[in-house]
């Protein structure tokens, strides 16, 4: 029995990597070439971590070890930094809660509480905490307790060690050996969100302890000192968090603290006004949080007496008791955080940001370009109108960061131009570039050089109109150049993410570059239906090598894994629904003998 039911789990597991097969492997594959899965090819400062993100942004956001207490009381640690309101995100502050209306504040010192967020713990900022409900959580111990099987204890290894991974910074030795030993664990952003496993695993083992209590007679009998343990212990260190809410902590940040004492905030009696009302009001969130998960934990018991004792007798009642209180404790919390203000209207969601006077000009030039925003290299805002050289992603191609931060972020006017930036954008304001290279052009001379950092060290002082640099490794497929002869042309006809056209004649052939980042893999060039190879430049950008005479180029983008995995996952799929209507027909068939006898 043990034999099948693991052929059983391991012929799932197959089948469910198989149904995501497509964005897995290509997900991997994509990140061979990103900032999370490998270092740059330039030789790092020493001391840099390589194959991976820094273990510091790794563990940016790493829950508190005292903040976990959250799976208990959701505001142990002030609850949310940033409210999301209508699309935007503004501060939800200390001046926004109740307590503040009540210490009769100056104005100069409510308008300075309204510049600290109700959130007071280890992480830089947070949407809402961890919460699974007071009550669910002691169900779940009590079915640690009382549950005679196997599955309990991989339940509860599994929320351990997610809640051990999810602190971080906060436990070191621990984050570092997954780090340096798992593969794949140093691509992550936020080690916090791996406790949404402990959303899954704490709720079933919570419906594991009832499920025992509906099949145990005599339960209070047999488990009645672990119930009332369980329940108690619960129900006093919330009352403790009531009563004396500073017993998880002082209400402060690590940061906060250091800003205070630089201020000498702590030993100037100007300050004691406002260092009081930041102190009282956040812990007034932990106390009453405290007192609202001891009154469900009490209620929730005493459902559970009740129908221990007879006075419920019904399975069904009891059960939909259980579930009303579990869903009136956890709703309102999460609508603390998602609610009807945090949506806009259909309608209004073309509006996400409004046009400036420079956007409108800018978009009235139809042709393909990029926009520079002076203001916001990072930004999404002008990205969300334009096309542009900046703008944000998690996972950013490893050698376009690279040519960020050592050549646009300082301004080198040949690098932006090879990228084809049409326009410098400024708030209200915009100006047209002239030196705008466009989507591609011959280059008269190409030098070749050994590694990466010679080649990022050519572009300050390339002219990349007329020279190209390229690592040596493409020397056979690009060969020499060959200055381009009065009356070349190139030209782009066509444009798709995926398929680029390109119209060309040259009197001598040549070296053609393309305003186009170059990938390693996926995409495919050919001229005139015929396929050629593509060559790397300017750290970059693609080129290829062009006969002379009037041609038509093509870029396509199809890789042979994209399909081959989606043929694996339609199959897995199949296999799926396969076996579910062979199931179904399995348990109906019964039914239908009986019918038919």
């Amino acid at each position: 029995q043990g034999g099948r039911a693991t052929a059983c789990v391991i012929a799932a597991g197959i089948l469910a990597v198989g149904a995501n097969s497509g964005s897995l492997y290509n997900s991997y594959e994509y990140s061979k070439e990103t900032v999370r899965g490998r270092a740059t090819d330039l030789t790092p400062p020493p001391g840099t971590e390589t194959g991976g993100m820094s273990r510091s942004a790794i563990t940016a956001w790493s829950y508190g070890i005292d903040e976990t207490m959250s799976l208990l009381i959701p505001n142990v640690k002030g609850g949310a930094t940033i409210k999301p309101v209508a699309g935007e995100s503004s501060l939800l502050s200390l001046a926004d809660t109740g307590k503040a209306d009540e210490l009769s504040l100056a104005p100069e010192e409510l308008q300075f509480l309204s510049q600290f967020p109700q959130y007071f713990g280890n992480q830089p900022m947070t949407n809402g905490p961890v919460y699974v409900g007071a009550f669910v959580l002691l169900l779940a111990i009590l079915a640690l307790f009382t549950v005679n099987t196997p599955m309990k204890w991989a339940l509860f290894a599994v929320s351990i060690l997610a809640i051990l991974l999810s602190w971080g910074h906060n436990f070191e030795a621990f984050t570092d050996f997954f780090i340096d030993n798992f593969p794949g664990y140093n691509k992550f952003r936020a080690v916090a969100s791996i406790l949404v496993i402990v959303e899954f695993t704490i709720p079933l083992l919570a419906i594991m302890a009832v499920r025992k209590m509906l099949e145990t007679e005599n339960y209070l009998q047999r488990f009645g000192m672990v119930f009332y343990t369980v329940f108690g212990l619960g129900a006093i260190v919330c009352f403790l968090g009531w009563v004396a809410p500073s017993m998880f902590g002082e209400p402060y940040s690590a940061s906060e603290i250091q800003q205070l004492q630089q201020a000498g905030a702590f030993s100037n009696p100007q300050y004691y006004n406002i260092l009081n009302a930041i102190r009282e009001t956040r812990l007034s969130l932990v106390s009453t949080d405290s007192l609202r998960s001891l009154a469900f934990i009490l209620l929730g018991a005493l459902v559970i007496f009740l129908y221990l004792r007879g006075a419920v007798k019904n399975r069904a009642v009891f059960v939909c008791m259980l579930t009303a209180v579990m869903l009136i404790d956890l709703f309102p919390v999460g609508k603390r955080y998602v609610n009807s203000e945090n949506f806009t209207r259909p309608a209004l969601e073309d509006v996400t940001f409004n046009k400036t006077a420079a956007d409108e000009a800018i978009l009235k030039d139809t042709s393909n370009y990029r926009v520079y925003d002076v203001q916001g290299l990072y930004s999404a805002r002008s990205s969300y109108f334009h096309k542009t050289i900046g703008g944000y992603h998690a996972a950013k191609l490893t050698r376009y960061n690279d040519l960020l931060d050592r050549q646009i972020s300082k301004g080198n006017m040949g690098v932006i131009n090879m990228l084809n930036t049409k326009y410098f954008l400024s708030g209200e304001q915009y100006e047209r570039n002239p030196g705008a290279l466009g989507n591609a052009w011959f280059v008269d001379t190409i030098s070749y050089v050994a590694d990466a950092d010679s080649e990022m060290a050519a572009l300050d002082s390339l002219d990349t109109a007329t020279a190209a640099v390229a690592d040596a490794k493409f020397r056979e497929i690009l060969g020499n150049a060959i200055p381009k002869a009065q009356g070349d042309t190139i030209y782009e006809t066509s444009y798709a993410p995926n398929a680029l056209t390109y119209s060309v004649n040259s009197a001598k052939g040549g070296i053609a570059v393309f305003s186009e980042i170059y990938f390693p893999w996926g995409w495919t060039a050919t001229v005139d239906g015929k396929e050629t190879q593509i060559g790397r430049v300017n750290y970059t950008l693609r080129a290829l090598r062009v006969p002379a005479g009037r041609h038509e180029i093509r870029f396509s983008f199809d890789p042979k894994s994209v399909r081959v995995t989606n043929n694996i996952s339609i199959a897995s799929v199949s296999v799926i629904y396969i076996l579910c209507a062979i199931s179904l027909l399995l348990l109906a068939l019964p039914a239908i003998r009986k019918r038919k006898g």
